[in-house]
Parts: C-alpha cells; structure tokens; sequence
C-alpha cells in the first residue's frame, strides 16, 4: 500500500506543478499576421485578413463587399416572403367578397382552396427566378404559412370593415 499511495502522490504533484507552472506563464494576446509562403518564388508574404480592395465606398463611407450570391440569396429570399402575402392577401379579398354575397366557405373549400394557391406559387416561382426543385420541406411549411396568416388576417379584416346588415332589427 505504501508504494501504490507514494506513486499516486508523485502523480498529483506532477500535475499540480504543470498546472501552476501553466498558469505563471505570460499568455502573449498579441496577433501576429499569418507568413505565407510562395512555393514557386520562395518569396515570404504578409497575408490580412482584410484587403484594402475588399471594401466599397456607398454614400461615402467604407462597407465591405457582399457576394454575388449572398445577393442573389438575400433577394430570392424576399421574393419566398412576398409571393405568399400578395396571394394570401389576394385570397383573403377574394374569400372575403364571397362571403359578403353570401356565400358559405366550408373548411374543406377553403383547404383546397388555400391548396391550390400553393400549387399556383410552385408554378410562378421559375418566372420570378427562384427555383422550387431547390425547396426543402421547411420552405414549403413556410410557403404554406404565409399564405394561410395572410390569406385569414385579410379575409377577418375585410368581413369587419364591411359588417352584413340584418333586416327586421
């Protein structure tokens, strides 16, 4: 027992000393630039993380570039957000003029109904240049969703601004 306890001491010792003489070290915070070096010139060169040509001026004032496609990203984004609120705006007129003349929407027709508005957005994607082969099952959910939020908010809004009158009160 006395040898198993002895090693197991030295053992603590060692890390305790590794540890204090760890943290007595100086940690240099200084960054220094990475050295590249050219394979076929041999030279040695200063790589920035920043170049000077990787800004813009707009409006006078330095912003950096933005990708081509972080472009094209940002716009075919907006164009997923607004396709399904001008048709769920556009259905909930359209739900809502029914209505007003009288006519019942059962909740079947309105699923097919909001159905078909969807299928309608798969077939207008490629005019407006956003490909739907590139969907995945969430941007249909969200697809879906913006057309139904919009599609009900407009269609609550429109029966209220217009309240049905009742004769005989």
């Amino acid at each position: 027992m006395g040898k198993k306890s002895k090693k197991k001491k030295d053992k603590t010792k060692k890390r305790k000393e590794a540890t204090h003489s760890e943290v007595s070290t100086p940690i240099n915070h200084e960054k220094k630039p990475a050295i590249v070096e050219d394979v076929k010139k041999g030279t040695k060169d200063v790589e920035s993380k920043k170049r000077p040509n990787d800004f813009v001026l707009i409006r006078g004032r330095r912003k950096p570039k933005v990708d081509k496609s972080t472009k094209t990203r940002r716009i075919q984004s907006i164009k997923k957000m607004l396709l399904p609120s001008v048709f769920g705006t556009a259905g909930g007129i359209f739900l809502g003029m029914l209505t007003i003349n009288g006519t019942h929407i059962t909740t079947i027709i309105f699923l097919i109904f909001l159905m078909v508005m969807v299928y309608a957005q798969k077939i207008i994607f490629p005019k407006i240049d956003v490909d739907p082969l590139e969907f995945e099952a969430k941007d249909w959910i969200y697809i879906g969703f913006m057309t139904l939020d919009f599609l009900l908010v407009v269609w609550t809004l429109f029966i209220n601004a217009n309240p049905i009158t009742t004769t005989g009160l």
